[in-house]
């Protein structure tokens, strides 16, 4: 267009400079008509057949639409064809330097562009987006929404630990004060008592020595003589009840309060609880597809099926007979070269193999293991017949820390940068790397030997009942799963997809539940290869599941694809 619409006046006139309002408008002849210079346009034979447009709906027109050029800038000459490979519009001398490019739209023959397919897809196209903004605007104000009452949530929990707190603090303090003030009324009498003894003593040497003093004035020297005796002997029973005082009473008594490690909330008690903000995917997506053709993506829907899931066995291997009878109770890997064997058998050790079977090194333990796990070059060991918990520097296979405790712990699992263990008949319980209890999650499962940990999520598997469970950290249940195909669940384990693997020692296999605790599937049948799976573990570097027992010394690694 070579001028704007907003001038309105007639091309043709202001040639002959005359100036004429503009009724219409042409887009091939690219000019502007009044009334009487649009009638003859229409008559005349070269554009009789031009399409017009009245200034009133050029009006309507978006600016970037009234801006399109009808002429070529190289050589002008009106626009002709549409290039399909270039995608741009070319004149008649254009064409030439297009030939190879296929076949051509001739922009004079094109009809009924308001209903046509491409027209209609970018309709579509421009509703569906137009539809996905207002549900993604619907998810967000959802978001803004719930994130209001988190908060509030959050503060109130706060405030409801507080009030906790303070009211066990008030008792604590109760108790203490009570206790303080008891033993001061006691040490007080005592002191007290010693103070009346010493003045009943102080009074009676008083009277002695105003005796004295009055016999030294008034007495005979007979009298002074016989009295002195009598004097004496008082004096004698005095000194001996002050030396008897001085023994048994004079102890210097103090109060004193010294306050117990747990009561430094410095020390122990660093906060009142970890805020997490927890960003996951949302419920819907956006994908493009040809012509930008938006759809939604339910839920999960980009994840692995169970049923699509591939096992392949890549090894298969015995460990040497030089190690002797192994029992292996747990497994896991250091990184991506290193497996941790947890044996149980004759030799109470950690065997460290590669993923080919080539034994490593061993590290002997003073009590029966019976989980291993490895997390910041240290390796961690539970021990249910010595009811401890032991850490140990892999650089220098020396024990870091161990820890006594007053019942049989069972689970263990590394829970992010935390250590989480299970006690038979008593809850749940996390440790920091130094095996500093952090806190307790209220979940009471007994006969679950083994437990997994994967997204903020706990993995139990209850042998007895035949009972896969999954918790979240705040001990909520999320869902339970129990199937045929599953009996004495022994060994648990998780891939990068939340997909559980569950080796069942009665069945004799290895089942895959889906993360959602709906459906399984047997996965693999290990009657002919390996008696009773007890240790799981899922390499997720290598997308690998190895597998033990502690009936043989046969390990068994597979491709999980």
């Amino acid at each position: 267009m070579a001028s704007t619409f907003h001038e309105q006046r007639c091309s043709i006139c202001e040639l002959q400079h005359i100036t004429y309002r503009a009724e219409e408008w042409c887009p091939e002849c690219d000019e502007y008509l009044c009334s009487s210079c649009k009638t003859h346009h229409k008559l005349a034979k070269a554009s009789r057949r031009h399409k017009t447009v009245e200034i009133l709906d050029l009006k309507e027109l978006p600016s970037f639409v009234s801006a399109i050029k009808l002429e070529c800038d190289t050589h002008h000459e009106n626009y002709e064809y549409f290039c399909p490979k270039h995608e741009i519009p070319i004149c008649v001398i254009c064409a030439k330097e297009h030939t190879s490019c296929g076949t051509f739209t001739i922009l004079r023959r094109l009809e009924g562009m308001k209903t046509s397919p491409s027209m209609v897809k970018l309709e579509q196209n421009v509703k569906n987006i137009q539809q996905h903004i207002e549900i993604f605007l619907q998810n967000r104000r959802s978001n803004l929404s719930n994130l209001k009452g988190q908060h509030e949530s959050c503060r109130q929990k706060v405030r409801e630990i507080r009030l906790e707190m303070d009211q066990h603090l008030d008792k604590l303090e109760k108790i203490v004060n009570d206790e303080i003030d008891t033993s001061y009324t006691k040490q007080k009498q005592q002191v007290e008592k010693t103070v009346d003894n010493l003045s009943g003593c102080e009074t009676k040497m008083n009277t002695i020595q105003k005796n004295i003093e009055k016999i030294k004035d008034h007495a005979s020297e007979i009298q002074i003589f016989l009295s002195i005796q009598g004097i004496q002997k008082d004096v004698k029973e005095e000194e001996s009840q002050l030396s008897i005082i001085c023994k048994e009473e004079l102890n210097e008594r103090e109060l004193s309060f010294h306050p117990a490690p747990s009561s430094k909330s410095g020390i122990v008690l660093k906060s009142f609880g970890e805020l997490k903000t927890n960003i996951k995917p949302a419920d819907i997506s956006f994908v493009g597809k040809e012509y930008f053709e938006a759809q939604l993506v339910m839920p999960g829907a980009n994840k692995k099926s169970i049923d699509k899931i591939v096992i392949t066995k890549n090894l298969e291997y015995a460990l040497p007979t030089k190690l002797g009878v192994v029992k292996v109770a747990g497994c896991c890997n250091i990184e991506k070269e290193l497996f941790l064997l947890a044996d149980q058998g004759k030799k109470l050790r950690i065997i460290v193999v590669k993923p080919n079977g080539i034994v490593v090194c061993e590290i002997p333990l003073k009590q029966p293991p019976n989980n291993v796990v490895y997390v910041n070059k240290t390796i961690f060991v539970s021990s249910y017949p010595s009811s401890t918990l032991t850490s140990i520097d892999f650089e220098t296979r020396k024990v870091k820390k161990t820890i006594q405790f007053d019942f049989k712990c069972e689970a263990l699992a590394v829970a992010g940068d935390k250590i989480l263990l299970h006690f038979i008949d008593k809850e749940y319980t996390l440790y920091d790397l130094n095996l500093v209890e952090v806190a307790k999650i209220p979940i009471r499962i007994t006969n679950a030997p083994f437990l997994s940990y994967f997204n903020e999520k706990i993995y139990i598997a209850q042998w007895k009942a035949n009972i896969v469970y999954c918790y979240s950290m705040t001990g909520e249940m999320i869902w339970e799963y129990q199937h045929a195909d599953i009996r004495g669940p022994e060994g648990i384990t998780i891939d990068n997809n939340g997909n559980v693997f569950v080796g069942g020692f009665y069945s004799n296999n290895i089942s895959i539940i889906s993360p959602n605790g709906e459906n399984s599937r047997n996965l693999l049948n290990l009657t002919e290869v390996l008696s009773h799976p007890t240790a799981l573990h899922y390499n997720q570097d290598f997308n690998q599941l190895i597998v033990s027992s502690s009936g043989n010394n046969k390990i068994l690694v597979y491709d999980v694809s």
